[in-house]
Formats: structure tokens, sequence, C-alpha cells
């Protein structure tokens, strides 16, 4: 609506008129009834901390992204009086920190190598705006790569070789960010995975034709070495090839075991490290005790299978979910044409809680029903069912994409 006019001002000795009062009041009323605008507030009242402390929480898809520049923050040797110097555009970086995402505006400024001999040094800024150089390229947290500084000449006349290390991201795209990427039973030794985007580290991955006939039976397709044994589960990783652009697909015995490319431990884990190279789970496979895999399609984040496994009735089952799962989907059958009741009881594994008894029972063998149960922070299922009945695991929910 914009600023608020005052229609009528009322002076002593005058009659005060009702329609007068009226058109004053109504405009305040509209005004104030879903028609207030940023023009209406004091300045500066809409601040970062206003957005980002844990009283006033905002969901912003900014906060769905890795940190980025902007705009700006264009470096370029500016050596002089012997010392290695570089001068830094102004510009605006949008750095992660606390799984929020924090606005600095930088102005230009002259930025003196902190380590005066030859070298490599890394330049980056914090998610408070300042600038600072280090050997390790590793940003850490909370902060992002600006440039690579190759510094020769030293003593005397130093000279600085930049390279550019900003990411000027795309804002259509989330960390973690995949596409594609897709499972598919490919016999009963191997695995399809379909083209896709992946993002690993801050840099998207791509693969036209998708990677397919992958043995799970071959060491030199698991990067840890180890082939995943019978009765559990292989897991499938993304991988960046060398420096290029693109994925290759690894296998490993193990899951993920990190959340992000920093080695934070919290949260939904996607990762596992070998050495410097970060491997993106895109998803899992099941061996069984003949060793072939457990037949299997995927739709986006949800995965069924042909056939799976029993869980024993009368004694608690880990429900044999993959560690990226976050949600179990499974088949009761009673045993029994008429009778007793067959029941399952579910629980998320290791929360000590009682089970939750699913309903509605079954009384004829002819009869089944699906049973779900959402995993804790376990990511894994505990179930039993009663000795009329048996429950077979047949799909999960992925946790990763």
């Amino acid at each position: 609506m914009g600023l608020v006019t005052r229609q009528y001002t009322y002076v002593p000795g005058r009659t005060i008129r009702s329609d007068e009062v009226n058109k004053n009041e109504n405009t305040l009323y509209e005004e104030m009834n879903g028609n207030i605008e940023d023009i209406n507030m004091k300045s500066a009242t809409l601040t970062q901390r206003v957005f980002s402390d844990d009283v006033n929480p905002l969901v912003r898809d900014a906060e769905k992204y890795e940190s980025f520049v902007s705009s700006g923050l264009v470096v370029a040797d500016a050596s002089s009086d012997g010392s290695a110097k570089v001068v830094i555009s102004s510009g605006v970086a949008y750095t992660r920190y606390n799984d929020k995402l924090y606005r600095t505006l930088t102005n230009t400024e002259t930025y003196t190598v902190s380590a005066e001999a030859n070298g490599t040094y890394y330049l980056f800024i914090d998610y408070q705006g300042t600038f600072f150089d280090e050997t390790d390229p590793d940003p850490g947290v909370g902060r992002q790569a600006v440039a690579q500084l190759t510094v020769n000449g030293f003593p005397g006349s130093p000279v600085v070789s930049v390279s550019d290390m900003r990411r000027m991201q795309l804002y259509d795209k989330p960390s973690h960010y995949i596409t594609g990427c897709m499972l598919s039973y490919a016999g009963a030794y191997a695995i399809s995975v379909s083209a896709g985007e992946v993002e690993i580290g801050n840099v998207f991955l791509q693969s036209a034709g998708g990677k397919s006939a992958i043995d799970i039976t071959d060491s030199n397709n698991y990067f840890e070495g180890n082939i995943s044994p019978v009765n559990s589960w292989c897991y499938v990783y993304a991988v960046r090839l060398g420096t290029s652009l693109s994925w290759d697909i690894q296998l490993s015995a193990q899951p993920p075991q990190y959340a992000d490319t920093y080695g934070n431990t919290s949260g939904i884990k996607r990762y596992r490290q070998v050495d410097t190279n970060y491997y993106r789970c895109v998803g899992a496979v099941y061996r069984k005790s003949d060793g072939t895999l457990a037949q299997f399609f995927q739709n986006g984040n949800y995965v069924q299978y042909a056939e799976f496994r029993s869980v024993t009735a009368g004694s608690p089952t880990n429900a044999n979910i993959p560690a990226t799962g976050k949600l179990g989907y499974f088949q009761l059958y009673a045993q029994t044409l008429s009778g007793s009741v067959a029941e399952v009881y579910i629980r998320p594994a290791g929360s000590g809680g009682n089970y939750f008894t699913n309903q509605p029972n079954i009384t004829n063998e002819k009869n089944w029903m699906y049973v779900i149960c959402a995993t804790n922070d376990s990511q894994q299922i505990d179930l039993t069912v009663n000795n009329n009945g048996s429950c077979l695991t047949v799909g999960y929910w992925m946790n990763i994409r």
C-alpha cells in the first residue's frame, strides 16, 4: 500500500465530522490488515539478527545451499615495496556456517600475504567477511575459498600469480544436490546406475551415460578393497573422476560416515572418505545368503524388492534396512486358516520403548497387510511377529537423496 497519509487534521474550535474520522481510521485499518510493506517499517529493522537466531528461525531457500560468491571478489596481483600483495575487488559472498547462510558485502581492499616466502597460499573469506590466507586448501567450517596465490620472487621483488577459486553458484541447486543416478538390477551379481548429476565438495559432476553392469563380486569395483559379504548391504557411491566434471561409481561394504565433505558427523550421513577423496552415497543393494543380489527397483527415494528377508516369529529381529534408510515397508502374512490372530510388533531400533501393535490384524492366511515404521537416529527398525504370522521386508525409503 505504501506510506500512510493522514487524510484530515483536527483543529481546536472546529466540529469533528464523523466521515472524516472514519476516513482517517479506515486508512489505518486497511493498511494494517494485510497491506503493510517494507516502506512502512523503520530503516534496518529486518536485520540478519532477526532472521538467523534461534528465537526467530526463518526457513529460507538460501539456507539449502553451500557457500558461494554472488558477485565480485576478483583477485589480482598488486605487489609492491618488497611485499606480496593482491587487490580484492568489492563483492558479495554467501558463506555457510552452523546451517545458516551469511551474506557479507566487502569493499575493494589490498591484502598482504601473511607469510613472506615463496610458495602457494589459499585466500579465504569467512562468514563475517574477513579475508585470510593459509597453505592448506581446505577452507574448513564457516569460510570459503576465493583464490590460489602462488608467490615467487622473494626476497626482493615478489610477484603473485592468481588462480580463481570462487564458486559462482547457480541459485537453483541445493547442497548435496542429486538428480538421476538411479540404481537398477542388472543380473544376479550386477547393478547399473543411470545418468545424472551429483554435487560433491561444492563441485557439480555429471554423467551422460551412467554406468552399467557393475559387478558386485569384483574387488576392483570397491574403493576400500573388501567385497561386501553375503547377508549384508553393499553401498553404492559416486566419486569425482580426477579433476574432471564427471563422476564414476564405486562400491563399499561400509555405510556413509559423514554428513558433508567437511568431516561433520551430525546430520544425515551421505559421504565416506578415503584419503582426500569423498565418496557420495547414491544407494544400497543387498546380497542374499547365496551371494546373489535381492532383486529390486528404485523409484526416486523409494526402493522395493521382489523378495527379501523373512522375520523370525516370536523374537525381536532387526528389520534389515540399509544404514541410509529412514522408513521400512513390510508385508505381514497369517499362517493359520482360522483361530488366533497374526500380529506384528514394530519400533525404531534401539529406542528401548514399547513395540507398536499394528492394526488391522490378520485371521486368514489368504489375507495380508502392509506395515510401515520410521527409524530414529539408528536408521534401523526392530520388529517381531507372534507365532501365527510371518513378516517379509519388502522395501524402504532412502534418507540420503
